[in-house]
């Protein structure tokens, strides 16, 4: 699920990253908006729709009740829609930076992943606290509230950072 539903994701979001930046429909006349068009920022919407749709997919998966299957469906659901932003993420963050210091800049975006990446370990500390606190029975349907809120808050806080990267003036 994960192999196929991230790759399909990242190569079809690159696809739709680049043919907003560059499609004619979505550009406007500066004269008549009073706005400068923004190639950079339309690339941006991808991954706040990517992220905004992988929390609800995120939580059904977590929460299914019909089936194992149902929920590998929305998990390859979540995949499929939550890994788009890595193309049209390094493609601004290369775009937006000198190329001096573009090593640094990913970089620093590396290291941002690295820090993020301490998340499920703090989501299994609050499970363990959880898990001293209550009885076996309540701990599976906290582990499941706690993965839903925990996952699906990062998506839709990440959709809005994408949001104010995207609607932020084009650089000069």
């Amino acid at each position: 699920i994960s192999a196929v539903g991230a790759s399909a994701s990242g190569l079809l979001g690159g696809v739709v990253a680049d043919w907003l930046a560059t499609s004619s429909f979505f550009t406007t006349s500066s004269s008549s908006s009073g706005n400068r068009d923004d190639p950079l920022g339309r690339r941006l919407w991808v991954p706040v729709v990517g992220s905004v749709l992988a929390a609800p997919t995120w939580y059904f998966a977590v929460h299914s009740q019909d089936s194992f299957g149902t929920a590998m469906v929305w998990l390859a659901a979540e995949y499929f829609v939550a890994e788009c932003w890595f193309g049209p993420t390094i493609s601004t963050l290369q775009s937006t930076v000198a190329p001096r210091v573009g090593g640094t800049a990913q970089g620093a975006f590396t290291l941002t992943g690295g820090v993020a990446n301490l998340a499920p370990s703090l989501l299994g500390y609050l499970y363990g606290q959880q898990q001293q606190q209550q009885s076996n029975v309540a701990i599976v349907d906290d582990l499941s509230n706690l993965l839903a809120l925990g996952v699906c808050f990062g998506y839709l806080a990440s959709a809005v950072c994408f949001a104010v990267a995207a609607l932020s003036p084009p650089k000069e």
